[in-house]
């Protein structure tokens, strides 16, 4: 970097050390950029898949199509499936290959010679787009017409133009024997997939025997761009909000033990499950949560709805905090009711989780700078898991625990903030008057 011109009167030492320090800044900064970039990758991006694939067609009605994926996706980590054009996101009906019926033909898996080079690249800060698999789909003329599925045209015409359209649905999956989640390590399990609606254009001979593909048409199933999560679950858990932590863990440092009381503030976290973290996999939102009297259907109490806090006030729940997190933390005062007689409570609602890319985090950062969460949520597209979790209460007069005292006396301190708040006010407006 160029010092700026400097007054020729100012001191040596004064010259030296301003051009030092601007020295010093760029170098800070070209040393930040670089941190940033080398933190720009996750765990779940290394299951990256090009939402558009490369495709070639060889006029005798076979399909090639080719996607690109990570470095960190080895041999035997690839496959696809053929649906109708709903997709398999759409509920679409899946084209069995080679039964005369479907007028598909295609192998069940992608052969070695078509899937990507060996090697996997671990180190996510190296991940790169740069390994390819494809296969093939290749189509038979006779029969295509007979799959309302896919196929629509009229062919009493004396020379029919109809279109075919069906999806291709390309997925990468954990190594076979070394990351899978479940059955041992044994099988494995897909994490990603991409589906890719495929549409063609097509004129039949006179004899309606073969066809000309006139227009090829590849359009991307955004349901499923990003790593689907469908695969893990979630826990819900009584906890400490400033951490997440288990405050229902057994043994002698247990912070709770004894039933809740009127006037405790009771929090409930949830997150991914085991196997989720391990893959990246993190908080979206919590978008309902219901207290209910286990022994007294009617007596009910709502503390998230829809995404956000209920209206009755006595519910503490961020949702800029929840996003892209590890855990989510929702506090809850219940109703005097709740305490009249010992009893259990149990909470349920639902949340959402989702694989957390490099592009979901730059989201984040503005998310919790604007403070608008709504139209995220709508395009991130996450999967929904229902939760649970219960809780003993009692009358206070019936609690000799002193989690209570201190619960109460945490309500007393909030009281008491409040009140000498408003004192400091009051003061402020009299001495101003005076």
């Amino acid at each position: 970097m160029t010092c700026p011109l400097v007054h020729q009167d100012l001191p040596l030492l004064f010259f030296l050390l301003f051009c030092t320090t601007c020295t010093t800044i760029v170098n800070a900064q070209t040393n930040q950029q670089t941190a940033d970039y080398l933190a720009g990758n996750t765990a779940a991006d290394k299951w990256a898949i090009t939402p558009q694939p490369t495709h070639e067609y060889d006029d005798m009605y076979g399909f090639d199509f080719t996607y690109t994926v990570t470095n960190y996706i080895d041999v035997g980590q690839t496959g696809f499936y053929v649906y109708d054009g709903d997709c398999r996101s759409g509920g679409g009906s899946i084209q069995t290959a080679n039964d005369g019926v479907s007028g598909f033909e295609y192998l069940d898996s992608i052969l070695p010679e078509r899937d990507v080079t060996p090697g996997s690249e671990t180190d996510i800060t190296k991940l790169e787009m740069n390994k390819q698999a494809s296969f093939r789909v290749k189509i038979d003329p006779v029969v295509i017409p007979n799959n309302l599925d896919v196929f629509e045209g009229d062919m009493t015409l004396a020379k029919p133009v109809a279109k075919i359209v069906f999806c291709v649905v390309f997925y990468v999956q954990t190594k076979e024997g070394e990351d899978s989640l479940m059955d041992g390590g044994t099988s494995s399990l897909e994490v990603a997939a991409q589906e890719t609606v495929v549409t063609l254009v097509i004129d039949f001979n006179v004899m309606g025997t073969d066809f000309i593909v006139k227009n090829i048409q590849l359009v991307p199933n955004d349901r499923l761009s990003d790593a689907d999560s469908r695969l893990f679950t979630t826990v819900a858990y009584l906890c400490n909000p400033t951490d997440g932590s288990d405050i229902t863990d057994s043994g002698p440092t247990a912070v709770y033990d004894r039933p809740f009381t009127q006037g405790q503030l009771i929090t409930v976290c949830v997150r991914p499950d085991d196997d989720a973290i391990k893959e990246g996999v993190k908080m979206n939102s919590i978008n309902t949560l219901t207290y209910e009297r286990e022994d007294d259907a009617t007596l009910t109490q709502s503390s998230i709805e829809q995404g956000i806090p209920s209206s009755n006030g006595l519910s503490d729940y961020e949702e800029t905090n929840c996003y892209g997190n590890d855990y989510c933390s929702v506090g809850t005062m219940l109703f005097a009711t709740f305490f009249d007689t010992p009893g259990s409570v149990s909470a349920k609602g639902d949340a959402t989780i989702k694989f957390l890319t490099s592009r979901d985090r730059d989201r984040n950062r503005d998310l919790r700078r604007d403070r608008d969460l709504r139209s995220l949520q709508a395009d991130a597209d996450p999967d929904v898991r229902a939760f649970g979790v219960e809780l003993d209460v009692i009358p206070i007069a019936d609690n000799d625990s002193p989690f209570s005292t201190s619960a109460a006396t945490t309500v007393l301190s909030r009281i008491l903030s409040y009140v000498a708040v408003g004192s400091l006010i009051a003061t402020t407006i009299l001495s101003t008057t005076i």
